[in-house]
């Protein structure tokens, strides 16, 4: 009795369900549907036979109606395709309901073959459907294909055990996934190819994959024939244990992440990332929102899968010439149980080497524990920051606030691009071999207020926060050794006039050690500049020396100069060293100003 009830009263619930997903969906039933069950047209419900031809006689005979599984075990032994012919079709499994696969008859990587493959429908629906795959070995067949459908709903769905993927959507118009899983498929849970448009809510996709170079939880794969996967939400996920990555976002244009748990990954937790291909089948990704979600690895089940190159988040893009750009926002993030062996960056971020600029990469609230990045890079032999962000495309703004980071031995944060960098409300605990460092070219070490550059490169603008505020900071210079002299540092670059009473100043230490003795000097100026004029007030104090310098009371052979350059509303301020010198380090102490460094 139960069971006519549910049938009797399947369009209502449909219908309820689904009405606030989509508002096109809202009519997808009619009255009037025939309702169909598969053992009415000879489907075995024992598991015995196959069933693949009493399914397409219910479908054939339901039409645009709604076809259901009764309890019971359906076996599949070669693989069910269904041209839809722009029709609606519902798919409903019935508790108790399961469908076993014994497909092996396999297509290839662009060929996709699935036990159950769904084409050209109005509307899709599928609903409680169970299906176990027992197809071994990676022969390319999947367990629910759907293509070219306007309109797709999964709703409860499972699928175990694809030799391929569990659900394969290619070129829906919209798609809708609540509440469903796939798990244990051998290349990944959930793919999604071509589609413009969809949400994955809800459900679980686990321990996909058997090596490392497979296995995704939910996979927004890569453009085919110049089509992209626009705007997608995914949120409420569970990804856990997959062997290469949890969330893959390999080509889509929009992109939310929320609320999403992942635990255990053997590449990536989180992975959205521009890639060239050949035409047509590029790899662009912009756009991208991570918020609210928790990442951590499992370091016993890492040691299995993890490759060299374990980063927990990795975002941006290779070589894109049209295409790319947009924002990158990560914000109230947890990250933890990191402190194994082959960690990467836990966020590293690169830009493009060629084409679009980024606009914005905001890194907000982001709590990572006990970080331990251990990759060291084999050209450059730095050792990854915690997060890390380089590449060759300035962003245009770069904005990392109030993150609570906990190292091991480890580089906090290292920005080796951008042409505007704020970093601000940051909490450092553990230990740290240098705290911030921001680098063009160079290291160069930020910790709290204190800025610090190496000679060569530039860097256009670093922000400090509430610069307009009368801020203080420090920046420090350091170099080794040069045998030429004398050498001049285009060290600051001050736009004076922003401010009221047009000036700023700053207090300068300059220490450095002399080549042809071991004498290291250390001398104190005070400087200030304003938009009058470029003025210079220098009151030199010789804070130590040892007795060579002291033979030279005038100061003038070994003393540092200092001047202004510059017209109109910017100045430079100039250092120069006089002698050779075995390394050098200059604290400048600033008050009132935005410092654009350029050397």
């Amino acid at each position: 009795m139960r069971k006519i009830l549910y049938i009797l009263l399947l369009p209502t619930l449909l219908l309820a369900q689904y009405s606030n997903d989509k508002g096109t969906m809202q009519n997808y039933f009619q009255v009037g549907k025939s309702i169909v069950s598969v053992r009415n047209y000879g489907a075995d419900n024992t598991g015995a036979t196959d069933c693949s031809s009493a399914f397409i006689k219910a479908f054939t005979k339901a039409g645009s109606g709604i076809v259901y599984l009764p309890e019971g075990k359906y076996k599949l032994t070669s693989a069910f395709t269904l041209d839809c012919n722009n029709d609606s079709v519902t798919f409903i499994g019935l508790p108790g309901s399961k469908i076993i696969s014994m497909v092996t008859s396999g297509g290839s990587y662009y060929n996709h073959v699935g036990a159950l493959k769904f084409k050209n429908a109005k509307s899709l629906v599928i609903k409680g459907l169970v299906l176990e795959c027992r197809n071994s070995g990676l022969n390319y067949v999947s367990g629910i294909v759907d293509t070219n459908c306007a309109e797709v709903i999964y709703e409860n769905v499972k699928v175990t055990g694809a030799s391929y993927i569990g659900s394969l959507t290619i070129g829906a118009g919209y798609l809708i996934v609540n509440d469903c899983s796939a798990d244990s498929n051998q290349y990944a849970g959930r793919l999604v190819l071509t589609s413009t448009g969809g949400k994955i809510s809800g459900g679980h996709y686990n321990y996909n994959g058997n090596f490392w170079t497979r296995g995704y939880g939910i996979s927004l794969s890569g453009r085919l024939a110049g089509v992209d996967n626009k705007q997608f939400t995914i949120e409420n996920v569970i990804a856990n244990y997959n062997t290469r990555k949890g969330i893959d976002v390999h080509n889509c244009k929009g992109v939310i992440i929320n609320n999403c748990h992942i635990k255990g990954f053997g590449v990536t937790a989180i992975y959205a990332v521009n890639e060239e291909g050949n035409p047509g089948t590029e790899k662009v990704v912009e756009n991208v929102t991570i918020s609210n979600c928790i990442i951590e690895n499992d370091s016993l089940w890492t040691t299995t899968f993890a490759t060299d190159w374990n980063t927990p988040i990795l975002l941006g893009g290779y070589d894109d010439p049209t295409e790319g750009g947009g924002s990158f926002i990560l914000s109230n993030i947890i990250m933890k149980n990191l402190n194994i062996d082959s960690l990467r960056a836990p966020i590293y971020f690169f830009t493009n080497t060629t084409g679009l600029q980024i606009e914005n990469i905001i890194i907000n609230n982001i709590s990572i524990k006990d970080a331990r990045p251990t990759f060291q890079d084999p050209y450059t032999g730095i050792k990854d920051a915690i997060i890390q962000i380089s590449g060759t495309i300035d962003p245009k703004k770069i904005d990392i606030s109030n993150c609570d980071i906990e190292g091991v031995d480890s580089v906090g944060i290292n920005i080796m691009c951008g042409n505007q960098v704020s970093i601000s409300h940051c909490n450092f605990s553990g230990t740290f071999t240098q705290k911030i460092v921001v680098n063009p070219d160079k290291p160069r070490l930020i910790t709290d207020n204190t800025y610090s550059f190496t000679d060569g490169g530039y860097y256009r603008s670093i922000k400090l926060p509430d610069y307009y505020s009368n801020y203080s900071g420090r920046l420090i210079l350091s170099g080794s050794t040069s045998i030429s002299a004398p050498l001049v540092f285009n060290s600051l670059i001050v736009p004076y006039d922003i401010y009221e009473d047009g000036r700023v100043s700053c207090k300068i230490k300059l220490i450095y050690q002399m080549v042809t003795s071991p004498d290291i000097l250390t001398y104190e100026y005070t400087v200030w500049c304003g938009n009058d004029s470029h003025v210079l007030t220098t009151g030199v104090v010789l804070l130590s020396a040892n007795n060579t310098i002291n033979q030279d009371p005038d100061l003038t052979t070994y003393k540092p100069s200092l001047s202004w350059t510059g017209i109109g509303a910017t100045r430079t301020l100039a250092i120069s060293l006089p002698i050779a010198y075995a390394g050098y380090q200059i604290i400048i102490d600033f008050t009132s100003w935005r410092i654009t460094p350029y050397m």
